[in-house]
Parts: structure tokens; sequence; C-alpha cells
């Protein structure tokens, strides 16, 4: 009985360890501001903005929902911010991904 309530902990310690170097590369592009690669580095929440500032600058959409699931980060979208994201060129697949959070383990493989 023990074990199976270390099972279900055990996800939820895993999401808060930090990501390793493999995992951060995707992150160090050009136009990746040092501050928001710093707060990918120690795991912080992205905002809408850093979203779009990650996919403007090149970081796969695979990266970027890796990182979301990774720390358990969901968005909850408004049909008008959904438009905008779109507008501001973030792929239909995270654009997926942001609005179902439940069904990310099977659409996307890393």
């Amino acid at each position: 009985m023990k074990a199976a309530g270390f099972i279900l902990v055990f996800p939820l310690v895993a999401r808060c360890a930090a990501l390793d170097r493999d995992a951060l590369a995707p992150f160090q592009r050009p136009g990746v501001p040092g501050a928001l690669y710093a707060k990918v580095e120690r795991g912080g929440p992205l905002t809408l903005a850093d979203v779009v500032t990650l996919s403007r600058a090149g970081v796969s959409r695979a990266s970027i929902v890796e990182y979301l699931y990774s720390f358990g980060h969901v968005f909850r979208l408004t049909p008008q911010e959904v438009l905008q994201l779109r507008q501001d060129g973030v792929s239909a697949d995270l654009l997926d991904y942001m609005t179902s959070p439940a069904a990310q383990a099977s659409r996307f493989e890393f």
C-alpha cells in the first residue's frame, strides 16, 4: 500500500526538478532573451508573451510542449487569446496542446 502512495507522489516530485542541459539547449537561441531563458532554466511558468517569443525565436513546438508538460503549466485560453496567438505565429499544434492539456500524451511524441 505504501508503494502506491509513492507512485502517486513521484510524478509530482519529478515535475519540480530543473531541466537538464540537453532539455535546455533548444531554448538557447538568438531571439530568446536572457531573462526568459533564466525563467525556463528554473522551471518558471510561461506567459502567453513568452510562448510567442519562443515560437518566433524558432524554439520547436516539441520543446515548448515538453517544457509545459514537464512543469505542469496549463493555460486557460479565451477564444480571443487563441486567435491572437495564431496571429502572432504560434503553431496550430502548440495551440492544440495549450487548449487541450489532457490530450498531450496521445498527440505528441518526444
